[in-house]
């Protein structure tokens, strides 16, 4: 025993060393050896798979045995060579290799010594034996051998199964003893050699060996065995792997270790490789000497030490010095996105790097690794900006993230890196948590039953009652409604559309959720008394809530980590709405910059990330979102609240006369009119979620106010009700209804909501606080509250009975067909409420049979019209088609009733007399619903037809790139893989100077389909179908 004092410094770095020297052959078992386990051991014995590389040249091999040449730019030796670690015996005496792709290289197979030059084929250097793919030839120690059958000698073909099997005489092959050895392809045997083994190294082993020349060359070993690696202890994090010439801390600190005075590369390879849960890590760099360089990027597992990443195959490098990425020696682009001035992708002291690949496009196998034989897209990032790209083609048995440094002093922290010095603690823990599984599991969030009293015993006596309950039986009694719908739609699954699918799913998301809460009650609901006498009670409810939250908090890992630079953009968003109040998404560009790119979506889901955290709210507006600052919420919600004194008398005939209203914004909220007025538009639509009505009221010039505001708590009686309206239903009329019956909500809320829709679109007849109906052209449309928990929408349509003689079948199919396409503008304006809601409804239809609403686009026709009688109302909304609501002559009338009095020329459609801002809001809703997307994948370029567009219904095209190939769209951009394009087609904007003349048009033929059988005190318009 000798016994020696070492330097306590952390650089020290104390390994066991085992080494053999000497001229013969020698074998030591190591006893304390962690081996495979078993079963492992047992299934490599039964499969015959022994051979194992014990050193390779100029190859990649992956988990299946598939050898793939990849020459080396670093050496001058061009062939790949692998040679077999388990020695030729009687036991191990048959090699087998499939040719994968032969191309246009080399691809040998044979025997001889293990100490076999690497720049060699095997059979041309003596103490050989090999097969020739390339030309079908078997040569021993660089002579060709003579083969009986001379036409047997064909070069191999893909998918060919060469085989070599030795013939012993003893154990093992010896030197000078003279073997036979049969080559076959497939199973046909070629020929067979007889050579003396002379003029070998005296213990030196005789071994199977393979290999290739040749870009693309690739062959599979049928009976490889894989080099066990027992699993990293943790697959989402950085763990101990190799770590040469540096030394490694638990808080993944990389520092690197002096070694004697050599300069050595030092080189950290992670135990994890990439995989499903690991497909992103960084560093951070605190010291680097700038004269030499460093590196982060990955390699296989058998990367040779004191080589910088990116010089050997299967490796890939971001060197600090360069800026560059270097792939087998060879340098990648610099900077592809064109920024080197603004960001340098040189990186030093202070600088973050990342290194990732792209998860969309890879494949993965079952259980999270990465699949072999595929083109990873890899970037890096600096400070959280990506900066290089890099296609890179996996070819190994796993790629493992690391980084390289030289120099004294240098030093890199890892980010999410696991020590593994409590490795053993971990797995007690997963050992106790599986043992116990049954008795502590628990999925989804905590529920708190409060129960609030005076006193203790007042609230300790209500605990005890609701536990009773629970114990008798607790059940969801809207579960048997949802799993009875549910049944109802998979027996007709070829009647559900695409909104049917979508509410098939949460269905049945829905009810999962309440089946596992239910099995599992008893771990999710605490019980908690609170007493109100004194202010005790609240705060320990405020710190339950609070432990509550932390507890579920801890229990949920993070998955990604913000960049420094996207908080300080988000935190930017949050402080701004202070003094803003409210702003759309597409105002924050202009606030925060580029820090968070250019696309739309992307502030969309900042304010989606800000709401989750609690610091605004986001609310759903046209084709983007409002983020809402709460206190400004809270404000209104307040004003709102507070009941106005005005009283409504008859300026509006849809409301009763004892109404509290509010004339205008201003006197809902007094600081509305130092908005700007981008804004009002924002402020109208939040008042409108908020539950406001903006009521049409009856106007006698121009000054008088347009509009009466009011909620459906200050709505007065009004003088019919709503039997009135459904008084013979179901005589002489067309009647389509849909029935919404709300899991959660109260839909007495919502109601005021929807009406408030409506209220943009169609003619108010009757609005109260738990019905209304709405009149459009010919057709009459209720809604109201229907039991406790639903909506019932119905549409009317007139139509005399076919036994009358008045109408035949083709009228009426066109009267059918004429309520449901008003009914479905009716259904879409509420389910496109609902989605932004994320309510859950459940909705049941009653139409006529072939009816589909499928949101097909049809094309309008707007213009100019000089035309005495022209459509200048919009059909729908009854407004001006040119100003909209800014129009002073709405509600007054022009010369005809169909006409503006601002005599604009501006009409509505020429078929359907809608205005542009109608159909723009309806198409935009469709688009929302029933979405047209068409998934092109194309290997060329491709020219699609073209695509008409107007300022309305066809504005916007939207594409987005799934494949990973950047395709330019101008000189100035390329187009990343998940960037989305939006091409927006703006109305051109008219100015009346430059209009002098306008041509008249020709009345177009009207053709009604519809006739009139009794006309009594009314008037009809067949061009619009408006009966007055």
């Amino acid at each position: 025993m000798v016994s020696k004092k070492f330097s306590d410094q952390a650089n020290a770095g104390l390994y066991p060393i085992v080494s053999l020297l000497g001229r013969s052959s020698a074998e030591v078992k190591l006893l304390n050896q962690a081996c495979p386990p078993e079963e492992v051991i047992q299934q490599w014995e039964e499969k015959g798979h022994f051979w194992t590389p014990t050193y390779w040249s100029n190859i990649l091999c992956d988990d299946r045995g598939i050898l793939s040449y990849v020459r080396n730019d670093q050496t001058d030796k061009n062939i790949g060579l692998m040679v077999c670690q388990e020695e030729i015996t009687r036991a191990h005496n048959t090699f087998v290799i499939e040719v994968i792709e032969m191309a246009s290289g080399v691809i040998t197979m044979g025997i001889g010594p293990e100490d076999y030059p690497l720049n060699q084929h095997p059979g041309l250097g003596a103490v050989s034996i090999a097969f020739h793919g390339d030309t079908g030839k078997i040569h021993m120690g660089g002579e060709e051998s003579t083969v009986s059958d001379s036409g047997k000698c064909l070069p191999w073909k893909n998918g060919d199964e060469i085989k070599a099997v030795v013939r012993l005489t003893g154990e093992r092959v010896l030197l000078n003893e003279e073997i036979e050895v049969d080559f076959y392809v497939n199973s046909i045997l070629i020929g067979s050699v007889v050579h003396k083994m002379t003029g070998g190294k005296l213990g030196v082993r005789f071994v199977f060996m393979v290999s290739l020349k040749g870009a693309g060359v690739k062959a599979r070993i049928q009976n490889y065995r894989l080099l066990y690696q027992a699993q990293p202890p943790c697959l989402d994090m950085l763990t101990m792997g190799r770590c040469n010439f540096l030394n490694i801390y638990d808080d993944g600190r990389l520092l690197y270790r002096k070694f004697d005075n050599h300069d050595v590369c030092g080189l950290f390879l992670s135990k994890t490789p990439f995989n499903a849960k690991l497909t992103y890590f960084e560093l951070k760099v605190t010291n680097l000497d700038p004269n030499h360089n460093a590196c982060i990027g990955f390699a296989h597992r058998d990367y040779p030490i004191n080589t910088i990443l990116g010089q050997m195959p299967g490796s890939l490098g971001y060197h600090a010095v360069s800026g560059q990425v270097y792939h087998n020696g060879s340098a990648g682009v610099s900077d592809p996105a064109g920024k080197e001035g603004k960001h340098s992708p040189c990186f030093g002291i202070g600088d973050t790097v990342g290194c990732g690949f792209n998860v969309k496009s890879a494949r993965f196998r079952e259980g999270g690794s990465l699949d072999n034989q595929q083109i990873l897209k890899f970037y890096f990032t600096k400070n959280g900006k990506k900066v290089l790209r890099v296609d890179f083609e996996y070819l190994s048995d796993g790629i493992y993230p690391g980084a390289n440094f030289s120099a004294v002093g240098d030093e890199m922290v890892l980010s999410n890196y696991y020590p593994a010095s409590d490795c053993h603690l971990l797995l007690e823990d997963e050992a106790v948590c599986v043992a116990d599984q049954k008795e502590t599991s628990m999925e989804g969030c905590k529920f708190t039953l409060v129960s609030v009293g005076d006193g203790a015993l007042d609230t300790q006596e209500k605990v005890q009652a609701l536990q009773e309950m629970l114990k008798e039986g607790f059940e969801f009694p809207m579960l048997s409604v949802i799993d009875g719908h549910i049944q109802e739609m998979e027996s007709k699954p070829g009647l559900m559309d695409l909104q049917a699918q979508q509410l098939y799913g949460q269905l049945c998301w829905q009810k999962e959720c309440m089946e596992r809460f239910l099995s599992n009650k008893n771990n999710r609901l605490t019980f908690m008394p609170v007493g109100v006498s004194s202010g005790q009670g609240y705060r320990e409810l405020e710190e339950h809530i609070v432990q509550v939250c932390e507890l579920d908090l801890a229990s949920h890992p993070s998955y990604y980590n913000l960049h420094e630079s996207v908080n300080a953009a988000l935190q930017k968003i949050a402080n701004s709405l202070t003094s803003e109040k409210l702003m759309a998404a597409n105002e924050l560009m202009d606030l925060v910059g580029t820090e968070l790119g250019q696309n739309a979506r992307t502030f969309e889901a900042a304010i989606q990330h800000l709401q989750s955290k609690g610091q605004l709210i986001s609310l759903p507006i046209k084709r983007t979102v409002i983020a809402l600052d709460i206190q400004f919420a809270e404000t209104l919600i307040h004003l709102i609240e507070a009941s106005p004194d005005i009283l409504s008398g008859k300026i509006s005939p849809c409301i009763g006369e004892w109404t509290h209203i509010w004339n205008s914004v201003a006197d809902i909220y007094s600081d509305f009119q130092q908005f700007p007025s981008s804004k009002t538009e924002l402020v109208n639509h939040v008042l409108q979620f908020l539950g406001v009505m903006r009521i049409p009221r009856l106007r006698a010039n121009r000054d008088d106010p347009m509009f009466c505001y009011c909620t459906s708590n200050t709505l007065g009686d009004l003088p019919v009700q709503l039997a009135d309206f459904l008084e013979d239903a179901t005589e002489n009329v067309v009647l389509i209804s849909r029935d919404y019956s709300f899991l959660y909500s109260n839909p007495s809320h919502i109601l005021s909501i929807i009406v408030s829709r409506f209220l943009q679109f169609f003619q108010a007849l009757a609005v109260s606080a738990s019905w209304s109906v709405f009149q459009s052209g010919a057709a009459q449309t209720t809604i109201y509250v229907s039991g406790g928990n639903g909506l019932k929408l119905e549409t009317r349509c007139f139509m005399p009975s076919q036994l009358s003689g008045q109408i035949d079948d083709d009228t009426k199919y066109h009267v059918e067909e004429y309520a449901f396409n008003i009914f479905c503008i009716f259904t879409d304006l509420i389910d496109h409420l609902i989605a932004k809601l994320k309510a859950k409804v459940i909705y049941k239809d009653q139409v006529p049979p072939n009816l589909v609403n499928s949101s097909i686009g049809c094309i309008h026709h707007w213009g100019l019209s000089g035309q005495t009688f022209r459509q200048t109302v919009c059909t729908l909304c009854g407004q001006c088609c040119d100003k909209g609501q800014k129009c002073p002559y709405n509600g007054l009338g022009g010369q005809y009733q169909h006409q503006c009095g601002c005599n604009t020329n501006v009409t509505g459609c020429k078929d359907c007399g809608i205005c542009q801002n109608c159909a723009d809001q309806l198409w935009t809703i469709r688009s929302y619903l029933r979405p047209n997307l068409e998934v092109a994948s194309y290997n060329k370029t491709k020219t699609n037809p073209v695509i008409p567009l107007n300022s309305t219904t066809y504005d916007e095209l939207e594409f987005t790139n799934l494949g990973a190939v950047q395709t330019g769209i101008s000189k100035l951009m390329t187009l990343e893989q998940g960037d989305t394009i939006i091409v927006k087609l703006d109305p051109i904007k008219r100015d009346a100077d430059v209009i002098t003349e306008v041509k008249e048009e020709s009345v177009p033929e009207i053709t009604p389909v519809y006739f009139t059988s009794k006309c009594q005190n009314v008037k009809i318009w067949h061009e619009t179908g408006i009966v007055a």
